[in-house]
């Protein structure tokens, strides 16, 4: 299957995803541990420190806090929410849902454990204009 390639992107999209990568390959994430399946779980401590576990989706708050908040299990815009997590998030990237799911979700990783850099590799791939699901 070939995604659509960047250029059909806008290219605050593509220059989003890739800030999220390059946040996602720091030191500096604001869950203690990264797990694919779950968008934010634990205690909200502060600016900075949402809990314990989340996701690459789960870090758009620490990445855009004035854009993006976290709420039990879940992440929400702070502006103009769709009321989904995954519907905020593909708008504010600039995908599908298809491309969503090959980027963000379990499902798109086979449904085994992945770790931060393995997402910020695949954001990157994808932006990079080659779109080709193995």
């Amino acid at each position: 299957m070939n995604w659509p390639k960047p250029k059909n992107m806008k290219e605050i999209h593509i220059k989003r995803l890739l800030k999220l990568a390059k946040h996602l390959r720091s030191d500096k994430r604001a869950h203690r541990r990264f797990d694919i399946n779950t968008y934010n779980a634990g205690v909200w401590l502060g600016p900075g420190q949402c809990g314990t576990v989340g996701c690459a989706i789960g870090e758009t708050p620490a990445v855009w806090p004035s854009l993006f908040r976290w709420e039990f299990r879940a992440v929400y815009s702070r502006r103009n929410s769709t009321g989904y997590t995954q519907g905020d998030h593909q708008r504010f990237f600039g995908l599908t849902s298809l491309q969503y799911n090959h980027l963000f979700l379990p499902a798109g990783y086979g449904w085994v454990d992945v770790s931060a850099l393995v997402v910020a590799e695949r954001i990157e791939h994808f932006c990079s204009g080659r779109h080709e699901i193995p």
